[in-house]
């Protein structure tokens, strides 16, 4: 379809730098309030304030641009099929509730595998009080380079995929229960990162890299950064996997978790919340479950770093 150019930046990580480039589209399909399936290979604009009331279908190799001061109301979020980039300086704003039941605003449905979603630029305000994630790439990838992205879900991560990695812009994500972001592999070269998880961590990943940027990452019972576990029905699910490793090579890391670890791992906080559930149970009061907490963690501590390296000061 031909129309009026538009302009956007998109980006490319060379190595140790960003570099970006103004890409001029001049063949795409303006969104309508009727444009509820986004074909493969075709680039679509927004431009003003559209509200899409039905879910919306993507296709394969995407692209969504944004113009200045559009706002993309998408009342049922984005099902992205195959990948989709969003570039641009406008706005999308998604709320999902309670019924919209294992549907992500940004990504692949309950039960689907992966797709790949790529942010250039814009505003994404996304919120979910249901079970489902704010983005959800599943073992697909993320990559942001710029725009801000202000993710909560109550029982989903803010943004959840295979492989996640943030080059700039700033990401706003939280969860009630689960975790703020979650990948496999978790690298951050830049940005400004505010991340807050429930029982999962603010950043949780198998692989955690930080080169650069600004890191703040919370959580209520898990790590941090690292790994997180929720407690249901007295058993441990975690929420992507055991941490293996944490990369720290540069940026500002500010970290804090009410009952976990600031780096490192929430499992162990699940298991004391199982056991000490059944010792309450069974008639043992809580001064002597604290007690026999702490003479477990100093024996723990004595076995891994012996007596000497346990009460050095």
């Amino acid at each position: 379809a031909e129309e009026e150019p538009v302009t956007y930046k998109a980006y490319l990580w060379a190595e140790t730098e960003l570099l970006s480039t103004t890409i001029k589209e001049e063949n795409y399909f303006e969104v309508t309030p009727e444009t509820v399936v986004l074909e493969s290979n075709e680039v679509y604009v927004v431009k003003g304030t559209v509200t899409v009331e039905s879910r919306i279908e993507c296709g394969q190799n995407v692209k969504l641009v944004l113009t200045d001061d559009s706002v993309l109301n998408a009342g049922k979020g984005i099902h992205v099929r195959g990948s989709l980039e969003i570039c641009g300086s406008g706005t999308v704003n998604s709320e999902l509730t309670r019924i919209d039941k294992g549907i992500s605003n940004i990504g692949v449905n309950a039960g689907e595998k992966a797709c790949d979603i790529t942010v250039h630029g814009g505003q994404l305000n996304l919120s979910h009080t249901g079970d489902a994630s704010c983005i959800d790439a599943g073992s697909g990838s993320y990559s942001q380079y710029a725009g801000t992205v202000n993710g909560r879900s109550y029982d989903g991560d803010g943004i959840r995929a295979g492989t996640l990695t943030v080059y700039g812009g700033e990401v706003q994500c939280e969860s009630d229960i689960e975790a703020g972001i979650a990948a496999y592999t978790v690298t951050i070269n830049g940005g400004d990162i505010c991340c807050e998880g429930g029982y999962g961590a603010g950043i949780e990943g198998k692989d955690i890299i930080i080169n650069e940027g600004s890191v703040r990452a919370t959580s209520n019972a898990g790590a941090g950064i690292g790994g997180g576990a929720v407690v249901d029905n007295d058993t441990i699910r975690p929420l992507v996997t055991a941490c293996n490793s944490i990369t720290i090579n540069g940026g500002g890391i500010s970290v804090d978790s009410y009952d976990g670890a600031g780096i490192g791992s929430g499992v162990g906080y699940a298991l004391y919340t199982i056991f000490s559930r059944y010792a309450l149970q069974r008639g043992y009061g809580s001064n002597v479950i604290n007690f026999y907490t702490c003479a477990l963690a100093a024996v723990g501590a004595m076995l891994i770093w012996g007596v000497k390296g346990s009460f050095d000061i």
